[in-house]
């Protein structure tokens, strides 16, 4: 494992070697206690598992390619820029290939729900979810993934 420290962010970066990709989940949220426990959830699960804050969010999920997504939903209204900009910057990938984005939190209303979803979010867990209720939902979307994958049509160059 290696661990980067930015500046008064903290995010900690997972040797990707010999996981499977359907097996990578991104995880972004503001807080590190939430990254670290998230991710722990997530490893126990036996995913390989990449931690960002909001504002690297959109850079790791490009350069990891992780099938799913966890965003933690934050006060300040990134999170749902960021499902924006995930599903903008893969928009010309058809929607199989593209990420699951899973939002999850304790600020999660009804409206914000609505909301994240129609952006483009996969999975909206609200008030009280619990990491085994996250876990499941994301490997449910990772299966999810696989199938889609399987079945898109094989695209070609030029």
């Amino acid at each position: 494992m290696r661990q980067t420290i930015r500046g008064s962010r903290r995010s900690k970066d997972f040797d990707w070697r010999g996981s499977s990709p359907s097996a990578r989940v991104v995880v972004v949220e503001d807080e590190l206690s939430g990254r670290e426990s998230l991710g722990q959830a997530l490893r126990e699960r036996g995913f390989s598992v990449r931690a960002a804050v909001p504002a690297d969010g959109l850079e790791c999920v490009r350069r990891h390619r992780a099938p799913v997504v966890v965003l933690a939903l934050s006060s300040s209204g990134q999170t749902l820029d960021l499902i924006r900009r995930v599903r903008g910057r893969f928009e010309p990938i058809p929607l199989p290939m593209q990420p699951r984005i899973v939002v999850a939190g304790t600020a999660v209303d009804d409206a914000t729900a609505h909301f994240a979803l129609r952006l483009g979010a996969d999975a909206v867990l609200g008030k009280r979810v619990t990491e085994r209720q996250l876990a499941d939902a994301v490997e449910t979307l990772a299966r999810q993934g696989e199938v889609r994958a399987a079945e898109a049509p094989a695209i070609r160059a030029g």
